[in-house]
């Protein structure tokens, strides 16, 4: 999926992170074979052991879970500092530090900087385990003598957030709320949401690693997120923004040369200049970020003015020669190599004093380069919806020569990026040129007489036909009547790149006899692959450049059987008796399909609380293990395989469940199976309270980067939920996870999202309801933007819904007046909750009315 031309970033105390997705779960990392690949603490190990502030224990082991004492961490500390511990004075001040050994002019150092006192006036304890709370007020001294503001940048209350707050020493509180505002120590973990700090717990050379690393890493006490950014080693301030007005992709260059300037202003607090490439000549000195395809890739002409020459001799009277004003033809100043970027490849690259933001200029590639380069360089990340953040870093500098160039790596995307959904995007603008309705087949047999217009693409009458089913594919008028309809289609629309063949959104199909002989042969879908096949080729005959597209849909999951699959007597008998009939269109044995033609397979007929590869989900009607053995068998028949992901939908409001952990399993299964690409039906506004905006944001990190670890995906789920939901994100990730588990004991599907017992049963309900409810109930307290504490009421809303759900069953078993009236105050309370979220009640809503029923 990635295509990664070159890479050469130049980032000043910052080491790019491993490339995780590269090694499997169980592979270390050289040189050390206790360093899993894949370990929450993996990246920072290996960057302190590059820049040589931690060593291994031995030559081949780091000892990750090895507890640090205090000799040791002293001893990191004097490595981050580069101090010749060798040259440092003895006092004999500690009666258990002798002269000479390894420890001794760390500690003496450390003693005499104020970072480190003993533990009595004459014992440093030296073998003793530092404890996470010792380790952060040294972090916190030390950082003091390196010049950090460390008072910059604390919040006095965030120590509120942990439920071991408590356990924190009055000496390491101010440390460890400055470590805690700034992410140097993020916790271990949480109890029933509440984060907790381990003050007390003695630290491994794992954490020590991590905290080095975060300590080192971020701009402390720096007024913006970004200390300093630099291009080529020059500063972002003498640089200008320049966008292509000459050469127009299909978005606004100006809009993109903006949000730059937007995300550089927050990042460093610089506001560089935007101007066009008309408004601003080309010269050869100048510093420049361009946006797109800008007139500095043409040739250009300047004026040269020349001092007059002076011709006359010494002694001799006379006039200079008269100045040169000669026009001179220049050289571009940059020179981009767009050949084999497809339409959805996007680039970055450092030339000179140019950084160039660019793609082919088509769909929202540029858009996608400026984007990526700030979330590779500058801290930034977009998760859709408007939802932004910045990661401190303390120095950037880009060097000549870097080079990214990658893409969406996908035929047909929607609305997803590395930055998920906004306002750049839009279903015309990220996904092929579609000519057809998506459920083509019952009008592309229609021969045209009864509707007017000069091609098949009519809606009303596409309605009127498939809304029944579809007609006979067996039949060679049909037959016929689809070739003419689909090339008219192909002629009308030369620039379609995808062509739907598909069927009908109904379940009725032919049983007509011919139909039926071939179901015998091979399957019940065959008839569909068929046709696909024939109209295939005559697109191909049209325009060689398109491919047409079907549906593995509800009614047409099951794949034709493979031509091993194909008995021998029943195909020859079907020839013998059928060949006439269907004559040159005939079925070969082998139904495989052309090179042209794709079939996109949904997946709204699999179980949505398992993974689809899950061998336990074996006993309902949406079994995975079906679905799975259906999916590999059309990934035999077809090259190019897309998924239509259901799991992301949009369309289930009122259903709790996240689905966060089965979108990783299953894109990992995807992506293993060879699947070509992803089709999403993740386009949410703000009016949903089902995790969709979340969902969209890691579907679009997994269609970038499908090789991605849980660890790092994990880590991207708690990414989005601090920012959405801010402080009290650790409760809603625990209402996740424990969602995730609860459903994981039943089965459910999308066309069932109403039915609220059958994510959870209504016994499971009743047992966890007012757990999961405080857990939003202490999200909500810890929100402090008004939209953070919509967010989280959004979600309450599901649980609400349950309530109301519960309340009226209960009322439905007592009959009792008392439940009655205890439901109906609950209805009346839920249209305020649902306005003050700015939902719309059901259409059929009643203060009685049984909410099973409601629409909406």
């Amino acid at each position: 999926m990635k295509r990664i031309l070159s890479m050469l970033l130049a980032v000043l105390m910052i080491v790019t992170a491993l490339p995780m997705m590269m090694f499997a779960a169980d592979e270390t990392i050289d040189p050390f074979i206790d360093v899993k690949a894949d370990r929450w603490y993996t990246e920072a190990v290996m960057w302190c052991y590059a820049n040589g502030y931690m060593t291994g224990t031995s030559e081949n082991t780091f000892e990750p879970s090895t507890v640090m004492n205090r000799a040791m961490f002293v001893t990191v500390l004097a490595a981050v500092a580069g101090v010749d511990t060798s040259a440092v004075e003895y006092t004999g001040k500690f009666t258990d530090v002798a002269e000479g050994k390894w420890y001794t002019g760390a500690i003496e150092w450390a003693a005499a900087m104020g970072i480190a006192s003993g533990i009595s006036d004459d014992v440093f304890g030296r073998n003793n385990s530092v404890t996470r709370e010792t380790i952060v007020l040294m972090s916190y001294q030390f950082m003091k003598t390196q010049g950090v503001d460390v008072e910059k940048n604390v919040d006095t209350d965030i120590l509120a957030l942990y439920g071991d707050a408590d356990r924190v020493h009055d000496w390491a509180l101010t440390a460890m709320a400055w470590a805690a505002t700034n992410e140097i120590i993020s916790g271990t973990g949480t109890v029933e949401g509440t984060p907790q700090l381990s003050p007390r717990a003695t630290a491994t050379r794992a954490e020590v690693a991590v905290i080095v690393k975060a300590m080192l890493s971020l701009n402390l006490g720096g007024d913006t997120p970004v200390g300093s950014f630099k291009l080529n080693g020059t500063d972002i301030s003498d640089y200008t923004i320049v966008y292509g007005e000459t050469h127009k992709g299909e978005k606004s260059a100006l809009e993109i040369a903006e949000k730059l300037q937007d995300i550089i202003a927050k990042a460093t607090g610089v506001e560089v200049p935007v101007v066009s490439d008309d408004e601003l000549a080309p010269s050869s000195d100048a510093y420049e970020i361009l946006i797109g395809r800008t007139n500095r890739e043409e040739s250009y002409v300047i004026v040269e003015e020349t001092e007059p020459e002076d011709t006359t001799e010494s002694g001799d009277a006379g006039d200079p020669a008269p100045a040169s004003d000669e026009p001179v033809e220049m050289d571009p100043e940059v020179t981009l190599d767009r050949e084999g970027l497809t339409d959805d490849d996007y680039f970055y690259e450092m030339q000179g004093t140019y950084l160039i933001l660019a793609s082919n200029e088509i769909n929202a590639g540029t858009y996608l380069a400026m984007t990526r380069f700030c979330e590779d360089n500058l801290g930034y990340t977009y998760f859709g919806n408007g939802f932004e953040s910045f990661t401190s870093i303390k120095s950037v500098d880009i060097a000549d020569g870097t080079r990214l160039a990658d893409g969406l790596g996908l035929d047909l995307v929607i609305n997803y990026q590395m930055g998920g959904w906004d306002n750049f995007f839009s279903p015309g603008d990220v996904s092929y040129n579609f000519a057809l309705m998506v459920h083509s087949i019952p009008i592309l047999c229609c021969d045209g007489s009864d509707y007017s217009g000069s091609s098949p693409i009519d809606y009303s009458h596409h309605i009127m036909h498939y809304m029944d089913g579809d007609p006979c594919l067996s039949d060679p008028e049909n037959i016929k009547n689809a070739i003419k309809n689909v090339k008219l289609a192909a002629e009308n629309h030369p620039g379609a790149e995808l062509i739907w063949v598909t069927q009908s959104d109904g379940s009725s199909y032919c049983k007509c006899k011919a139909c039926t002989a071939f179901y015998t042969v091979w399957g019940r879908c065959a008839t569909y692959v068929h046709f696909l096949n024939i109209l295939g080729e005559a697109v191909a005959e049209v325009n060689p450049n398109a491919k047409v597209v079907s549906l593995a849909y509800k009614y047409t999951i099951m794949p034709p059987k493979t031509v091993d699959e194909v008995d021998d007597k029943k195909y020859n008998d079907f020839v013998e008796k059928w060949g006439e009939h269907f004559g040159e269109f005939l079925p070969d044995k082998d139904l495989s399909a052309p090179d042209n033609a794709i079939m996109m397979i949904c997946t709204d007929n699999s179980c949505f609380s398992h993974a689809l590869d899950d061998p336990k989900c074996d006993t309902t009607a949406h079994k995975n293990t079906r679905f799975s053995k259906y999916f590999e068998t059309w990934c035999e028949l077809f090259d190019e395989i897309y998924i239509w992901d259901y799991l992301n939908g949009d369309s289930y409001m009122h259903s709790p469940f996240p689905n966060v952990y089965e979108i990783w399993q299953n894109y990992n299964y995807y992506y293993r199976m060879g699947v070509t690409g992803m089709y999403g039906l993740g386009i949410t506004g703000e009016d949903y309270s089902d995790f969709s905006e979340l969902r969209t944001y890691l579907v679009g990190i997994l269609n970038a980067d499908p090789d991605m670890s849980w660890n790092e995906y994990s880590a991207k789920v708690d990414a989005f939920l601090k920012v959405c939901y801010g402080k009290g994100w650790t409760y809603v990730r625990a209402y996740i996870d424990e969602m995730e588990r609860l459903s994981d004991e039943n089965c459910w599907w999308i066309w069932t999202f109403n039915d609220w017992n059958q994510v959870l049963t209504e016994e499971q309900w009743a047992e966890n309801y007012d757990y999961l409810f405080g857990l939003l109930e202490k999200a909500l307290a810890f929100a402090e933007t008004e939209q953070q504490q919509k967010e989280v009421k959004q979600v309450m809303i599901q649980l609400r819904y349950v309530e109301l759900q519960m309340a009226f069953h209960k009322y439905e078993a007592s009959g009792d007046q008392a439940d009655l009236d205890a439901f109906r105050a609950l209805n009346e309370q839920y249209t305020v909750y649902m306005a003050e979220v700015g939902f719309a009640m059901p259409d059929n809503w009643g203060p009685n009315g049984n909410p099973d029923g409601w629409n909406g």
